[in-house]
């Protein structure tokens, strides 16, 4: 009785606390769209790819009426609430930026319309089905530019993607339910051997 009481009462506040991440997961893939929110970065398109565990590329490029801007990211995700799984993640990342101008904003200037330098970004995302939402913040500093570029750029921007291709399973608030109920022993689950003691099983995680 007791044991049972203890595993309600286990399940209870893993529910509670992790509703969400039922439909929560990661992905590998993703593309979809960015707005910024300052003048300097308008309407544009992201790509992020992970390359391994926490570990994630994103490539953007975005376009005002006199100017573009691509930039090339390598980001560490985390999860906000580790065993609730990879769904819900804040990132950090160091990366590279290359731009210009579509047209010559001073028929006076001779220089070049181009700028390059180094990005940084924070920002967090949530997935949920096959949408992931991202809100971050991207600062930039130009090694060279025009006489009219900003040294120290500040972008902020919401990203909507769709995936494309979906992350392998990890073992998040399902999983734990699930081994629970295992055999009844909290998810050391195993086969009875001739002397009616249990071997353990090897999993590949």
């Amino acid at each position: 009785m007791m044991i049972a009481m203890k595993k309600s009462v286990l399940i209870f506040f893993l529910c509670a606390f992790g509703a969400s991440s039922l439909l929560a997961q990661g992905y590998n893939t993703a593309l979809g769209v960015r707005i910024g929110m300052t003048p300097y970065n308008g309407f544009g398109a992201s790509l992020t790819q992970r390359l391994s565990t926490g570990l994630c590329a994103e490539a953007t490029y975005q376009s005002t009426d006199n100017r573009y801007a691509t930039n090339f990211i390598f980001k560490w995700h985390e999860p906000i609430i580790p065993f609730l799984g990879r769904g819900w993640n804040y990132y950090v990342g160091l990366g590279g930026h290359y731009g210009g101008y579509h047209k010559d904003i001073d028929a006076t200037r001779t220089k070049s319309n181009n700028f390059y330098g180094a990005t940084g970004i924070l920002g967090t995302e949530f997935t949920i089905g096959r949408f992931n939402l991202a809100l971050d913040w991207m600062p930039a500093y130009s090694l060279a530019k025009p006489e009219s570029e900003p040294q120290i750029k500040h972008d902020v921007a919401f990203s909507v993607r769709y995936v494309l291709f979906k992350a392998p399973k990890s073992k998040n608030i399902m999983g734990k339910i699930e081994d629970i109920f295992k055999d009844g022993n909290g998810g050391n689950g195993g086969k009875t051997n001739k002397n009616g003691k249990k071997e353990k099983e090897s999993k590949e995680l």
